[in-house]
């Protein structure tokens, strides 16, 4: 993302071509990627309980769409919302996304919860209100995540399975 900002701001007017660039590389990439572990569990609880699941991501809708497509999960999510060819600017963590997401969702930013793994994901969570669990998925990021006041943090996607869906058992 930090590329695709610079090429913006060197060079604005190739700017359709740099973003077409990158969302051909996520397309590639999604072809080599494995759900998170814990992952798969966690949006099966969310929607055996009736909690509706959206992704918000930096990448391009495209590319999260497929990755969902490409193994099986698109049932189990409620929408897609991702990078902006507008402007680089308006990833996270800017909260661009996540106001566009709660504009399109019937609930409020108190009744949310985002699940994410970066730092800057976590500002924008906090920008508009939203409760947020930090996954730290590699060592040094539960302190990181801690110094940004998170509301939890977790290690296991599959710890999160079974605080929504107690009763079913997850492996």
């Amino acid at each position: 993302m930090e590329a695709l900002r610079y090429l913006f701001k060197a060079s604005s007017e190739r700017q359709s071509e740099s973003d077409l660039m990158l969302r051909e590389a996520e397309a590639l990439s999604v072809a080599d990627a494995s759900p998170t572990p814990g992952f798969v569990e966690f949006i099966e609880a969310c929607k055996e309980t009736g909690r509706p699941l959206v992704v918000v991501s930096n990448n391009s809708p495209e590319a999260v769409s497929a990755f969902l497509e490409s193994h099986d999960l698109t049932s189990l999510v409620d929408g897609v919302f991702g990078c902006s060819t507008d402007s680089p600017e308006l990833i996270k963590p800017h909260p661009y996304l996540l106001e566009l997401t709660l504009k399109e969702l019937p609930v409020r930013p108190s009744d949310c919860l985002m699940v994410d793994d970066s730092v800057t994901d976590i500002q924008a969570a906090k920008a508009v209100d939203v409760l947020v669990v930090g996954y730290a998925n590699q060592l040094g990021k539960a302190e990181s995540f801690r110094s940004q006041g998170r509301n939890a943090i977790t290690e296991d996607m599959t710890e999160l399975a079974r605080e929504i869906w107690p009763t079913k058992p997850v492996k």
